[in-house]
């Protein structure tokens, strides 16, 4: 799934990415502690989020790390609450990131 959907694509427009942060949107604006996120904080998070998941899915993949649902739990929680907590460089940084 992650090759068909981020190394695979040949579609101009980057569709694919956009109905990813579409969908992203949707679900994070579900949770009542989220739903008021301005844009830059969203687009933070879900690069935060896709950097996280994508690295962890190219180094299991290619059997280089092999983390356990903890540990991805600890890193995608930790990730949560800095994007969203924080205004540091990384996040600013990650907001300034356009993939939709």
């Amino acid at each position: 799934m992650y090759k068909a959907l981020y190394l695979e694509e040949n579609l101009g427009d980057k569709s694919i990415q956009k109905v990813s942060f579409d969908y992203f949107v949707k679900l994070v604006q579900q949770d009542p502690e989220y739903k008021d996120l301005p844009e830059d904080k969203l687009s933070s998070l879900y690069t935060g989020f896709w950097i996280i998941v994508t690295g962890l899915a190219a180094l299991t993949s290619a059997n280089i790390m092999k983390p356990t649902d903890k540990e991805i739990n600890v890193l995608l929680t930790e990730t949560i609450k800095n994007l969203t907590n924080n205004d540091d460089k990384l996040n600013q940084t990650f907001s300034g990131f356009k993939f939709h």
